[in-house]
């Protein structure tokens, strides 16, 4: 039978078998892997059953599901736990095709264990949201799929960032390890702090990318951190020759285009790569930022944008119909479970927030970011009246350590810069943050940043050599046709 008939099969019996209450937890139970990952890694899946709520151990039980790879090591370290962003984004399902650098420099000498948290991807049970898909509408497909999970007894205040940090330390301790270290991407990053907050006594060190501090008031930072990556931007073409010869007036370009988008808006028709249809667009300036910052989280979209802005400025479509159709075919491929999406979202960031923070936030940003990334707050507050639960107020508070902690951030980050994590370190003794010139949301693992991390991780209460990091040469943006 192959391998993920073998999955399916194993699902279908899990749904109908409840959790034997007299078994201990938390214990792993093997299970055939959800995805075929490449056979050279050796990987091993299952799930952890693990409390629901862990004050309550004797309680219901959730499955969290796991992929080992081991170690190529014949003495492995410590393992390595990755925490996948989001939230509600699968971990394993983003290494289906196999590790990128930071998972292939970590096994060299640990085992990497990627897990999807609780209520995502294919643990159970699942905090999707076909509703959402079928109804083609968030709020009303978001409401049903809410009283569908009551229905079927999904106590869903308890998949929250602080029962998921309790599950990090389940995997543990059901795969027998005492000690761990953590590598936590965005909001996996917020994770890890919650971890190092409850459990430090189980860490050795934390690698986190994108960083997300707990005490950041996310909701009302979206307008300011788009406004400081095109900043970033601006400044880098200024300070290239070729570039600034090409776009002088960047900035300015920027804000007619935008102007003029928004005063007469152009119809349009964007291509779907996948289904094969076309989508007919309305190309405001508001619609052409919220696509920039989505192209802002790709390394090789970033070289492309002034040669956008130039051409929009000029009346000519062709780049950004470009930049729709590939944009349209990687949302196409993105998995999230919603329902944990948004109550993940909701008591960690918008119920810790208030209208008031939110409005002065956007006074200190230029009208066409707040236009266009500002009005957050408001039309969460439905979603988060089903969907928000109140965590205690320490868990929005900074966290103050002694565990090693190495930050990598990417200056083109348009959604969690780079002093977020400086300011981070400042609370952490062995706290080290670097920012790299031509990352973005994520730090690109090339030979300098994977260097980082295997010294650091080898030796973590010594600051890594980052001088790699001077020679970048920057952005080589793309300049227009002769």
């Amino acid at each position: 039978m192959p391998r993920l008939v073998m999955y399916f099969a194993f699902i279908a019996l899990l749904l109908v078998s409840p959790l034997a209450a007299q078994e201990s937890v938390p214990r792993f139970e093997p299970a055939p892997c959800p995805f075929n990952y490449p056979a050279r890694y050796h990987v091993e899946c299952g799930y952890v059953v693990t409390p629901e709520v862990h004050s309550d151990p004797d309680g219901a039980a959730i499955r969290v599901m796991v992929a080992i790879f081991p170690a190529r090591s014949s003495t492995p370290a410590e393992p390595v736990i990755y925490l996948q962003g989001g939230p509600g984004s699968s971990g394993m399902a983003r290494f289906a095709g196999g590790l990128d650098g930071f998972g292939e420099a970590i096994t060299n000498e640990h085992a990497y264990i990627l897990l999807d948290q609780r209520g995502i991807g294919h643990s159970l049970p699942s905090l999707d949201c076909p509703e959402i898909q079928a109804m083609h509408d968030n709020a009303l497909g978001g409401a049903a799929c809410h009283e569908r999970l009551i229905a079927e007894g999904v106590n869903i205040p308890a998949f929250n960032t602080v029962e998921s940090a309790g599950d990090v330390i389940a995997v543990a301790d059901a795969l027998g390890y005492e000690t761990i270290s953590l590598l936590g991407s965005s909001y996996g990053s917020t994770l890890a702090f919650t971890v190092m907050r409850h459990y430090p006594e189980r860490l050795r060190a934390v690698i986190l990318e994108g960083v997300t501090p707990p005490e950041v008031d996310l909701m009302t930072s979206w307008a300011d951190s788009m406004q400081g990556a095109w900043a970033q931007m601006v400044a880098d073409c200024a300070s290239s020759r070729r570039c600034f010869g090409a776009y002088p007036n960047l900035d300015g370009m920027l804000t007619e285009v935008v102007t003029r988008l928004n005063a007469e808006p152009l119809e349009a028709t964007i291509p779907n790569p996948v289904t094969g249809e076309d989508a007919q667009i309305t190309l405001t300036g508001t619609l052409l930022l919220q696509a920039m910052q989505s192209a802002f989280y790709r390394y090789d979209y970033i070289p492309q944008i002034p040669l956008l802005i130039a051409a929009l400025y000029t009346g000519n479509l062709e780049p950004i119909m470009q930049l729709g159709t590939q944009l349209t075919a990687q949302s196409s491929i993105d998995t999230q479970s919603e329902g944990a999406f948004y109550v993940m979202r909701c008591s960690d960031d918008v119920l810790t927030t208030t209208p008031e923070a939110d409005a002065a936030a956007q006074a200190a940003v230029e009208p066409m970011f707040t236009e266009a990334f500002g009005d957050t707050y408001s039309s969460w507050e439905p979603t988060c009246a089903l969907w928000g639960t109140q965590l205690d107020p320490v868990e929005n508070t900074p966290v103050i350590s002694d565990i090693p902690t190495l930050m990598l951030n990417g200056a083109y980050d348009p959604v969690t810069p780079a002093k977020w994590a400086d300011a981070a370190a400042e609370n952490l003794i062995y706290g080290y943050s670097f920012t790299f010139p031509e990352s973005t949301h994520g730090v690109y693992p090339d030979r300098c940043a994977t260097g980082i991390l295997r010294a650091f991780l080898s030796d973590p209460y010594t600051a890594p050599d980052a001088t790699c990091i001077e020679e970048y040469i920057g952005v080589g943006f793309r300049l227009p046709p002769q």
